[in-house]
């Protein structure tokens, strides 16, 4: 027994190797053809955004403006280090451009930052477009990137990564959990040479990808990773389409896959010790093999642990094989119980016209669709005869709760109704119930529905927001300003973690002054004052500052030059007690003279 389990154990992480080798492929190849020119690369120049808000150099083209950094003019052979949180890069679509002809350094690097956006950039010949080195909640949105990889990920979560251009290599590739990556177009040429893939990821759990355009030899790796989401993809022309391996408890829906059946291209690929995957509503056609489970992408090895996955409300359209089986595999379902999948080669009868097939479609002798479909399911159907289905509540909006409701309205009962939530495995409901427990920050809610051998499904982004803005007071601190005449001015200066809806100051317990940030208190009497500022976030969440006692002081009173000053006073009284006494002396001594008998 421990003898198999060791076998067992060694086959897994050979598996693994093979995944991952397979991915890396194309990155060994880019970089012996890139140093094979013997070319040495100019020194590389560094622009920092400092965690006080500075940029150094000081002379770099960056302009600030509160936390909004815009760069005002393209960059050559300069790349970019973020150390500050809470910021926007934007480069207004100037370039950050590495040396022609070597790929090195990641043109801009976020390490263990939080909160920064990175939009409207143009970069080109790095290694990396964009590092996130164990950084969360950040936002890469609308670049264009030439680059070996456009997003790297280095154990980085949360972050958002949308409307990006990337070709040329990987469009992201790395280690993250719970990432949105949506709404992409990530591209290389189809041919043997190409390099890189759309999406490599790897010990990634709770991702959501997205209505991305996939245009590569191989679109998207998965591998040791689980409850993944991968939606409304569309993969185009290369020689696979998705490849897990190691991968359980994902779900795949709603993409298309397309390749050339003289590309030997293959759709889905499902390996070593994958189960529990749920692939629905796909559209798979012209592939020499739609759906291929348990052989290794490397070699011609055969896994037989690829089980429990289940398919349903699939096309599979003009391919050369729809389905290739491990021999020896354990059983996989391809219906729901009560509709299976479409099939272009199916040659059933449908008698009673439910859109159901009256025999089964078989696949092998351990699998079979017993329920196919008649037609082809339709993705983004207008058919007037489904039901109309609309999501409520979560709204795309921020809650102050951790509890949101989700209120669906579906105008006729469908046979099959589930969410699910931030890539997680769909969870089946007859009506309205409460996500309760959610965690702070964003999240990505996609209803699904059957009906009649069609499928629908209506998604959502929302945020939650339970924290209060931290307000922190500048200026003034707990001392005393010297008034200058009659009234003084004092700054107000503060800092705000978050964007607010509303600001406003209170100065000696009046009423609340609405501003729109940093301003001045104007005209302050001497004496003793205080102020404290209050924000609300864009949900109602309330910060309050600590309260500043701070007190305007009189300056002491000059003397006029007809008063007597101190000195003169002492000098004075000094003269009259000495002529007093020398009175008095001169007084007593004749007064002893008249007493003398």
């Amino acid at each position: 027994m421990e003898t198999n389990v060791a076998s067992m154990k060694k086959s897994s992480i050979l598996a693994f190797s093979a995944i991952l080798v397979f991915s890396m492929v194309a990155a060994a190849k880019s970089l012996s053809l890139v140093s094979a020119n013997g070319i040495i690369p100019p020194p590389i120049n560094h622009i920092y955004i400092r965690s006080n808000g500075t940029v150094a150099p000081s002379t770099a083209p960056l302009l600030e403006n509160g936390d909004i950094y815009t760069l005002t003019e393209s960059l050559r052979d300069y790349c970019v280090v973020v150390e500050r949180d809470n910021i926007v890069l934007d480069g207004k679509g100037h370039t950050i451009r590495w040396y022609d002809y070597f790929r090195s350094y990641s043109a801009i690097t976020i390490s263990k930052r939080t909160n920064v956006t990175i939009k409207n950039i143009n970069i080109k010949n790095f290694l990396n477009g964009v590092n996130l080195d164990h950084a969360s909640n950040n936002t890469i949105i609308e670049n264009k990137m030439s680059v070996f990889k456009g997003v790297a990920l280095e154990k980085a979560d949360y972050n958002r990564i949308i409307g990006n251009t990337v070709t040329d290599g990987y469009g992201v590739s790395g280690e993250g959990s719970n990432n949105f990556i949506i709404s992409n177009r990530f591209s290389n040429a189809l041919s043997a040479d190409s390099t890189g893939m759309g999406i490599n990821l790897w010990d990634s759990n709770n991702n959501t990808i997205s209505h991305n355009t996939i245009t590569h030899e191989l679109s998207i790796s998965l591998a040791r990773s689980q409850y993944n989401t991968f939606s409304n993809n569309t993969i185009i022309g290369g020689r696979d389409g998705i490849l897990l391996g190691v991968s359980s408890n994902n779900l795949i829906f709603g993409n298309t896959i397309e390749g050339k059946t003289d590309h030997k291209s293959e759709g889905l690929y499902i390996s070593y010790d994958s189960f529990g995957n749920t692939v629905i509503a796909n559209h798979f056609e012209n592939n020499n093999l739609a759906v291929t489970l348990g052989r290794s992408p490397i070699g011609t090895t055969v896994y037989n642990n690829v089980y429990d996955n289940t398919f349903h409300h699939n096309n599979f359209v003009n391919n050369v094989q729809n389905v290739w089986i491990a021999s020896g595999a354990p059983v996989n379902f391809w219906d729901d119980g009560e509709e299976g999948n479409y099939w272009s080669d199916y040659n059933g009868t449908d008698a009673d016209g439910d859109g159901v097939g009256d025999i089964t479609y078989n696949i092998d002798g351990n699998n079979t669709d017993n329920h196919p479909l008649m037609k082809p399911v339709s993705l983004r159907t207008t058919d007037p005869n489904l039901p109309i289905l609309s999501i409520i509540s979560p709204e795309e909006t921020t809650y102050a709760t951790n509890n949101v409701a989700l209120n669906i309205d579906v105008d006729k009962p469908a046979s099959w109704l589930a969410y699910s939530l931030d890539g997680h495995t769909y969870v089946t409901i007859s009506g309205n119930v409460t996500l309760a427990g959610l965690s702070e920050g964003a999240h990505s809610l996609t209803l699904y529905l059957s009906y009649s051998g069609k499928l629908d499904s209506s998604s959502v982004t929302f945020t939650v927001d339970t924290t209060a803005p931290f307000v922190s007071i500048l200026h003034p601190r707990n001392k005393s300003y010297l008034l200058n005449e009659t009234l003084l001015d004092v700054a107000l200066n503060f800092t705000v973690n978050e964007p607010v809806s509303q600001l406003v100051y209170s100065l000696d317990e009046q009423a609340n002054v609405t501003v729109a940030g940093n301003t001045t208190l104007a005209c302050l009497p001497a004496g003793i004052h205080n102020v404290t500022v209050y924000a609300w976030d864009k949900v109602g969440n309330v910060g309050v500052s600590e309260t500043i006692i701070f007190t305007i002081a009189e300056p002491e009173p000059e003397l006029s030059s007809t008063e007597p000053s101190p000195t003169m006073l002492v000098i004075a009284s000094t003269g009259v007690v000495s002529i007093v006494g020398v009175g008095l002396l001169v007084y007593f001594k004749k007064h002893r003279r008249d007493e003398v008998p």
